[in-house]
């Protein structure tokens, strides 16, 4: 079937508690629409680049994807791993670090679903 159309005759927002990971751009830790998960603690950030913090995102790129999986799970935990800055092309050996951080992660709440975003 049609993903789309899965996605959008099901029931929103998703009530169960969700892990999420984002592998993006990373996340703007003082917009609004996450005041609630951070301060609940459902916001947990990892830069993969060197020197650059993972709750900092210069494109918003990551921040607006975040942003959909709040909406969409709101009780979610979201997992923001920050691979690129500015869509550089060093991100691919980033990326394979994150998954594996979060396959790790996974290993320890197997009855957690998980949902993994890539965007680019």
């Amino acid at each position: 079937g049609d993903w789309s159309s899965d996605v959008c005759s099901s029931d929103l927002p998703i009530t169960r508690r969700s892990k999420i990971a984002i592998i993006d751009s990373g996340i703007d830790w003082g917009h609004p629409c996450f005041r609630l998960a951070i301060n609940e603690g459902r916001v947990i950030t990892k830069s993969f680049m060197d020197g650059l913090s993972g709750d900092i995102d210069v494109d918003g790129h990551g921040t607006h994807t975040a942003h959909l999986a709040i909406k969409v799970a709101p009780d979610s935990k979201l997992f923001i791993a920050r691979v690129y800055e500015h869509g550089n092309e060093e991100g691919f050996d980033n990326n394979i670090s994150a998954v594996s951080d979060v396959c790790t992660i996974r290993t320890r709440s197997s009855h957690i679903v998980y949902r993994l975003i890539f965007s680019s």
